[in-house]
């Protein structure tokens, strides 16, 4: 069979009282016997045409061959009920909070397509989706990929695990180079001085009625934040059966790991010693951390303890002109005058960058911070303008 023909059709009309052939903006061609339209983009129309003769040789030799088309029956189902079978596929194997959020970001691109079933969404398709809502919402390259991702897993359980697909559209499909100049939120490692003032003011702080942690709580939260680099969710799982403080270790479990492998990290003398009255307060068995884990709520809480830190922080100056400096810094501040954000993630920024200034062998830093590429290490070391007026003082002298 030759490759269809593109034409647009005609149809007649009323111009000064003669009637005259007009051409339609649709594209039409003939797939075998059938006139089909496929729409007024020609290089759309153009492959469209070709999957469509690719059905149609498709169907014509299993027919010849008397055997039943094995993805016949699985095209009849629609693709959001595809869909809803891949959601409970995720709830049944991680948190129900992480189905939803994939179930979500797939269905708004399935929907920009205006597709029903499976052969209707092209690779074209996906990507104009995948675009429109890029330039919608704004996306930062790292939300374009998060959305990429979740639509590739999908149609990867699709085919695999159902073996309901002919060809795959998501094959092809890239993600964006990630760096830290396309990122939106941009992160910065806080120093050495905010980290132990935030700690200290935290626990002195008068307790809040809607509080669900106390203020010693809180600073044990980032303490260990920052010296462990568990992740918020990580933190709100944990319980003292997970602590081993005469081995010094910390064991995370794999329901809680971001990927959801049971991990085991060494934890420094100091913050063990430290640990164990605490831990010996608290109910075995059961949280560390009170209230249930929502996402960006410990953010929330530290936004507001920063806030309070800097106020002390600059109540404690000896004298005005010391107080006016404090006021103009970015100490403990949740952004600074370059646009930099100290959230909560930012303490574990903070791990990273520390672990980088003490070795640079970035296989043991890639390990602590439990990252699969060296790449993504890399990311989450920082740097500041006093370190760097730092490390060029400390250059040799190239005078005579």
């Amino acid at each position: 069979m030759k490759a269809p023909k593109l034409f647009n059709s005609t149809y007649q009309k009323m111009v000064n009282g003669k009637k005259v052939k007009v051409k339609t903006k649709s594209w039409y061609a003939y797939i075998g016997r059938k006139k089909v339209c496929l729409g007024k983009d020609r290089k759309a129309a153009h492959i469209r045409s070709g999957e469509l003769l690719k059905e149609e040789l498709r169907r014509r030799e299993f027919g010849d061959l008397g055997v039943i088309d094995p993805f016949k029956e699985a095209e009849k189902i629609s693709v959001l009920e595809y869909l809803d079978m891949y959601h409970a596929y995720l709830k049944d194997r991680f948190s129900e909070n992480y189905a939803d959020e994939q179930y979500s970001k797939i269905d708004k691109v399935i929907r920009i397509t205006k597709s029903i079933y499976l052969p209707e969404i092209t690779q074209p398709k996906l990507l104009a989706a995948l675009n429109r809502l890029n330039i919608e919402r704004d996306f930062s390259d790292q939300t374009f990929n998060h959305y990429v991702a979740a639509v590739k897993a999908f149609y990867n359980f699709v085919d695999k695990q159902l073996g309901a697909l002919r060809v795959n559209p998501t094959i092809g499909i890239k993600k964006r180079n990630v760096n830290d100049a396309t990122l939106v939120h941009q992160r910065r490692a806080i120093t050495h001085e905010e980290a132990v003032f935030l700690i200290n003011a935290t626990k002195d702080l008068k307790p809040h009625p809607r509080a669900s942690n106390s203020p010693l709580d809180r600073s044990f939260i980032y303490r260990l934040a920052l010296q462990t680099g568990l992740r918020a969710k990580e933190l709100s799982f944990l319980q003292p059966e997970d602590f081993d403080l005469e081995k010094r270790i910390v064991s995370l479990k794999a329901a809680y790991s971001k990927g959801k492998r049971t991990v085991v990290l060494p934890i420094s003398e100091s913050l063990a010693n430290t640990l164990e009255p605490w831990l010996k307060t608290k109910v075995p068995k059961a949280n560390l951390f009170s209230g249930a884990y929502h996402r960006g709520q410990l953010g929330k809480q530290l936004k507001k303890d920063m806030y309070a830190s800097r106020l002390i922080y600059i109540r404690q100056a000896p004298n005005e002109d010391e107080a006016k400096k404090r006021q103009a810094s970015n100490f403990l501040k949740w952004e600074d005058s370059m646009g930099l954000f100290a959230d909560f993630h930012s303490q574990r920024v903070t791990f990273v960058t520390n672990l980088a200034g003490l070795t640079p062998n970035i296989k043991e830093i890639q390990q602590l911070a439990r990252h699969q590429n060296p790449l993504t290490t890399l990311r989450y070391v920082k740097t500041n303008q006093a370190a760097l007026v730092n490390l060029i003082g400390r250059m040799p002298d190239m005078g005579v």
